[in-house]
């Protein structure tokens, strides 16, 4: 590997790991670097996902007390994650190169919007949810296929993966903020980590630049607890949006024009 890409690969997954801590979003780095060094789209997301899954687990752990406070749950929306990531990798891996190249800009897309209408996304999600009545079996039924959609769609593409989580999270009925943002963290690294198992199995995985990225993630991911405190989250949204935006764009002309 070249000591520049070494260097922005680094560089890249050091803020995604940041930005993930502090906002979530990071892969709107992560991918679009990997992408720069021509790396097939499909190695380059399920890299990207290797990249980010050091620093979620990281942010699981410092949750472990709100998510030990209970293992039933835990457990049943774990083993769901497990099984819906495992389904988004497998399903990537049957898709051809081809069509995914040309998913690529249209995913992201996809992603910046929800990015971009989260707020209102998860305040509506909850609105939907406290309006929801059901017996018990029914209301877990539901957040059981919420969980799998949701889990599916992170294993699959894993760029905005943490608001898909979110929202599925407000749907199933998760009020409390710091049990929210720690469920976040631990489904999105096992269905992350789930569809990781099968990239690796399926020869998906660039794994020079993903040990390189790791490092940088999980250092980005510690040192973003105390960048929280000193920036401006709202002008980190923006620049996210902003640059996500722009490499939309980009991937639109390079793989559709």
């Amino acid at each position: 590997m070249h000591p520049f890409e070494s260097a922005v690969l680094l560089l890249a997954a050091l803020i995604g790991g940041i930005i993930n801590a502090v906002a979530g979003g990071g892969s709107f780095v992560t991918l679009p670097a990997l992408l720069f060094f021509s790396l097939p789209p499909a190695v380059a997301n399920a890299t990207s996902a290797v990249a980010a899954w050091p620093g979620l687990m990281t942010a699981a752990y410092g949750y472990r007390r709100q998510l030990l406070s209970n293992p039933a749950k835990l457990i049943r929306y774990a083993a769901t994650s497990l099984i819906g990531g495992v389904s988004g990798g497998a399903l990537l891996l049957l898709t051809p190169s081809a069509a995914f190249a040309r998913a690529i800009p249209v995913l992201m897309f996809v992603a910046t919007i929800m990015y971009l209408v989260s707020p209102r996304l998860l305040a509506l999600t909850r609105r939907h949810s406290d309006m929801a009545h059901g017996s018990e079996e029914h209301v877990t039924r539901g957040t059981a296929v919420i969980q799998f959609f949701a889990s599916l769609m992170v294993g699959y593409f894993n760029a905005g993966s943490g608001i898909i989580v979110m929202a599925g999270l407000s749907l199933c009925g998760i009020r409390e903020t710091q049990l929210l943002n720690g469920f976040k963290n631990l489904l999105g690294a096992i269905a992350a980590g789930a569809s990781i198992a099968a990239f690796a199995v399926g020869g998906q995985v660039a794994w020079a630049s993903a040990s390189l990225m790791m490092v940088g993630s999980l250092i980005g991911g510690l040192a973003g607890a105390r960048v929280a405190q000193r920036i401006d989250a709202k002008m980190l949204r923006i620049l996210i949006l902003a640059f996500s935006f722009c490499m939309t764009g980009y991937f639109f002309w390079k793989f559709w024009i």
